[in-house]
């Protein structure tokens, strides 16, 4: 067991945050993050929601990051010790019965990873929903849209139409069309 994945997941009384939601904010000043990016778009702090199996979730992150955001990367929060995933509780994750899973969300890996990205999205001002993606992406965007952040859905070539996508402030069909959303001008890197 990781005890240094266990430590990051722990919260501060006072506050209810833990320290991933300090690392992320300490990152902001470590850069010199104003109010602005560079061409004057109001800067966001973006929690990018997606899965560990989308092939693009690396690139929107990065192309967000670029036009000067603050962005999380779920894969790579910024306390240093890799994203969470439960092979790290069991290997044998994916035979569990409900019983079972129900009993790993206790786990210790399991809270600190909860954690992690609960302060992310405390954090966050701005949602990005990257198709495809599973439930706990879904969750995060719907928390999201129902603390009254900003919501975006962008779209794979794949996606079957959801109702409840209504939810999200945008819908967008390209990593541009997210830009544009967020008020940069047009001609950045497509994801």
């Amino acid at each position: 067991m990781d005890e240094r994945k266990i430590a990051a997941g722990k919260v501060n009384p006072v506050t209810g945050f833990g320290p991933t939601y300090y690392a992320l904010r300490a990152e902001q000043f470590r850069r010199g993050y104003g109010a602005f990016t560079k061409d004057g778009v109001p800067r966001r702090t973006i929690y990018v929601a997606s899965s560990w199996r989308n092939d693009y979730q690396a690139a929107v992150v990065e192309i967000l990051r670029d036009a000067g955001h603050s962005v999380y990367d779920f894969k790579n929060p910024p306390h240093g010790m890799g994203g969470f995933q439960w092979s790290e509780i069991d290997p044998e994750w994916q035979t569990w019965t409900p019983e079972a899973y129900r009993n790993a969300l206790q786990h210790p890996i399991a809270k600190a990873g909860y954690q992690s990205d609960y302060d992310a999205m405390m954090w966050a001002d701005t949602f990005v929903l990257v198709l495809p993606c599973g439930r706990s992406a879904h969750l995060e965007l719907g928390w999201a849209a129902g603390a009254g952040k900003n919501t975006c859905i962008l779209l794979d070539h794949e996606s079957e139409p959801e109702l409840m996508a209504k939810m999200a402030d945008h819908i967008a069909s390209d990593s541009n069309d997210v830009l544009r959303w967020l008020g940069h001008g047009v001609g950045q890197t497509t994801a």
